[in-house]
């Protein structure tokens, strides 16, 4: 989908959680952080709703771009707070998807604002 986007905190420089992540795949900090970027990314291309249980840690390691061992992968994320026990990505419905919503709503705005004022109505 072209045009999507997700919020990413600029926060997340030095923030607890991907410095677990990080110590716990054993991986740089910008990697991890690229890690979850590329996960975030797909989820919001194609499971909006954030809820990843269907899928296997392999197909969510291969979704992160992740190029390590599987085992453990989602374990981790769960570990560190970026995936609920439920398998859906942590509070994505507040961070996620709410830009995406947000620029739906507007859009629906203005596609309804100018039907209005082709029928001849001001806004």
């Amino acid at each position: 989908m072209a045009g999507l986007w997700i919020e990413f905190h600029a926060a997340l420089w030095q923030f607890w959680k991907v410095e677990r992540l990080a110590a716990k795949l054993q991986i740089p900090y910008a990697h991890a952080l690229g890690v979850l970027g590329c996960l975030w990314t797909w989820a919001a291309t194609n499971k909006t709703d954030g809820d990843l249980s269907k899928f296997s840690d392999a197909e969510l390691a291969s979704a992160a771009k992740w190029h390590g061992s599987v085992n453990g992968f989602v374990r981790y994320l769960k570990d560190c707070e970026w995936m609920d026990a439920d398998g859906r990505l942590h509070d994505w419905a507040q961070h996620g998807t709410r830009i995406l919503q947000e620029s739906r709503r507007k859009q629906q705005a203005y596609r309804d604002r100018k039907k209005a004022v082709r029928k001849g109505r001001k806004t």
